[in-house]
């Protein structure tokens, strides 16, 4: 049962959660206080009445039959919200109370008086009551006795809850500071951040009462968290939530570690559901949870992670526990630090180590201290015959100035950077190498040695000598060249140009390079087409013109044209190909190929002249000798006939008048 209560009740009520009015009862007795307060009022009825949490109990009760019904009387809901006692002497006359209900088994209540009972905090946890079914007017010995009766209670109360609240405190200390020492030895002991974690999420569960945990790693490069670990206490089952939360990724001020990166403080909420705090605040809430807390964990200069515990219980925020838990960050962030200095060395020997650079610590006065697998292997020499020696024995007798100047610069701070130079290995072999020489200093900033890379470039040399050598000998070939050799790029850009091109053009090198050739050299009226097949090759890496010799007009700087003949051939590299042209005028060569076709021609007429002379003369001499030879005329001018078909012509005859005017064939 319950009783009508005013609006501002609530504000009135212990804050106590839990049982703890409950322990206070079985554990004190308060039977002595009502039996005074019936005997000083003179009131059949008196009892202490306890609220906690809505709950209305009724203590150590005199004239009341039973306590395990508590009265819906309307008296308590207005006793509670006075200073003083609560007195009403005739409830059937009172306008507040007459129409309630007043019954008790034993009939109808009309007198009531309450003190209220106001703990050291100012709350209020109930009343000391005492009843009458008859009217009753208390005088003020009586009343200050009720106030009297009442503080007893309340500072018993006062009592018990600070020694239970010391006690807890303390156990609550003793908790702590084990799973603080505990988390210690932990980080001592463990060589990795996951096997640390994965032990202090559960000493934080087990030991604070957490139901679990996580914690968030921050990345390098991003502001982002990640969870890398969770945790529980006894417990090994996966959640739901833990298992999704598991795979998140968040942001700055994303959920409640998100807030924590961003304000590098710790964060405590009561509820999952509070706020923008929780994606999953559903799921959280159906598993139980109920309070949530995180914390940064804190490097030199930035937040290195965040830890983060919800609980089934509410929690309120704790100044010990926040700054133990704050310590704990601390404790964790240097570990953090430490592992990862540690992990950076390790890879750094091992760097040092795998390289085939030969990577050497010396002192400032040249002394070698740290000798490397590509030290040895470069110079031939082992780690214990160089260490403590002058690096001075690398150095060859024409380069030992060099040794001096490192160390003057070295000791002057400055860095040496890809510095050629030649240096000796053990069996006297001479070898180029590239240094980069770097200072080394202590904590207070003073130089106490140097780090130096060495990289044999001896083979990079021998190629470079080549290829000198190759450059040389094309620069030969294009300045000696007495055609013309230029290089376009896939635009037809002149990239090259040699000195017999600028005879031939009459343009300076320095003049047509990066312009385009068809724009200078060609001809307006064949540009297009020489673009175009440019762009069909580009497009189809087919061309009918690459790799042959073709005639073409050309153009010089005084837009004079000229024949030339053409040679391109393709470069391919990386990226578009380019094109050298070999071009030569052929003026001249044409000029004295028409001049020798005239020349043959002429020959020709002048021995068919000859011949048909000849040809000539031979018929006369053989006509001559026929007609001689016989007076039959018929007979002569046949074989007359007969001889001018060779040599005259292809066909003849001979036709005589007769006497009476007819022509008859005669051959």
């Amino acid at each position: 049962m319950t009783t009508s209560q005013p609006k501002n009740i609530a504000s009135r009520r212990s804050p106590l959660h839990g049982s703890v009015i409950q322990s206070l009862l079985s554990e004190e007795s308060f039977d002595d206080v009502p039996r005074l307060a019936a005997h000083l009022c003179d009131a059949p009825i008196a009892f202490i009445h306890f609220i906690e949490n809505d709950q209305h109990t009724i203590q150590s009760a005199v004239g009341l039959e039973s306590q395990a019904a508590f009265p819906d009387l309307p008296f308590f809901s207005h006793a509670i919200l006075q200073p003083d006692v609560f007195v009403v002497p005739d409830a059937s006359t009172d306008e507040r109370f007459k129409a309630g209900p007043r019954f008790l088994s034993g009939g109808q209540i009309r007198f009531f008086a309450g003190a209220p009972l106001i703990t050291a905090q100012g709350q209020v946890i109930g009343t000391l009551s005492v009843m009458s079914f008859s009217s009753k007017v208390l005088n003020s010995d009586q009343i200050r006795s009720l106030q009297i009766l009442a503080r007893q209670i309340t500072r018993r109360v006062d009592l018990w809850v600070e020694l239970r609240r010391g006690a807890m405190d303390y156990k609550r200390f003793e908790e702590r500071l084990a799973a603080e020492h505990g988390i210690t030895d932990v980080l001592a002991q463990s060589k990795t951040l996951s096997t640390a974690v994965q032990k202090i999420l559960k000493i934080f569960c087990e030991t604070l009462g957490w139901t679990m945990g996580f914690f968030w790693q921050a990345n390098d490069q991003v502001a982002v968290l990640t969870c890398v670990e969770s945790g529980r206490g006894l417990s090994e089952t996966v959640s739901e939530f833990e298992a999704i939360r598991r795979e998140k990724i968040l942001w700055p001020d994303e959920e409640l570690p998100g807030r924590v990166l961003t304000r590098g403080a710790p964060a405590w909420i009561n509820h999952p559901g509070d706020g923008d705090l929780f994606e999953q605040a559903s799921l959280a809430a159906g598993e139980g949870l109920h309070g949530a807390f995180a914390l940064p964990i804190l490097g030199q200069d930035r937040i290195l992670g965040v830890m983060e515990f919800f609980s089934e219980e509410r929690m309120a925020p704790d100044d010990h526990l926040l700054e133990m838990m704050s310590n704990v960050g601390n404790q964790i962030g240097q570990f953090m630090e430490r592992t990862r200095a540690e992990e950076r060395l390790i890879h750094l020997g091992a760097l040092v180590e795998s390289s085939d650079d030969a990577i050497i610590g010396k002192t400032v006065e040249g002394l070698v201290t740290s000798w490397n697998t590509g030290a040895q292997n470069l110079f031939g020499y082992l780690p214990e015959e160089m260490i403590g020696r002058s690096i001075s024995i690398l150095f060859p007798p024409d380069r030992i100035g060099e040794l001096s100047m490192i160390l003057e610069k070295l000791k002057r701070g400055e860095r040496i950077t890809s510095y050629e130079t030649v240096r000796i290995k053990k069996g006297g072999e001479r070898i180029h190498v590239s240094l980069t020489i770097s200072p080394i200093r202590d904590q207070s900033g003073r130089i106490v040695g140097a780090s130096s890379i060495k990289r044999n470039i001896t083979e990079r040399k021998k190629m470079e000598k080549v290829l000198r050598e190759s450059e040389a000998r094309k620069a030969a070939i294009l300045e000696s060249s007495l055609d013309c050799i230029m290089i376009i790029d896939h635009q037809g850009k002149i990239l090259e140009f040699n000195p017999a091109a600028e005879s031939t053009f009459g343009y300076l090198r320095r003049e047509v390079l990066g312009k385009e050739m068809a724009e200078l050299m060609i001809p307006p009226s064949l540009r297009e087409q020489h673009r175009a097949g440019m762009a069909h090759y580009l497009e189809n890496r087919e061309s009918a013109v690459l790799y042959r010799r073709i005639e073409m007009t050309a153009m010089r700087s005084d837009r004079s044209e000229f024949p030339a003949e053409l040679t391109m051939i393709p470069i391919h590299l990386e990226g578009p190909p380019i094109f050298t042209c070999y071009l030569r005028d052929i003026s001249e060569r044409q000029r004295t190929e028409e001049e020798r076709n005239r020349f043959l021609i002429q020959e020709r007429i002048s021995r068919t002249e000859a011949e048909e002379a000849q040809q000539r003369m031979s018929f006369l001499a053989e006509a001559s000798t026929l007609l001689a030879s016989s007076l039959d005329y018929e007979t002569t001018l046949a074989s007359v006939a007969r001889l001018a078909v060779p040599y005259l012509a292809d066909g003849c005859v001979v036709d005589i008048l007769e006497e009476n005017q007819t022509v008859r064939r005669l051959a």
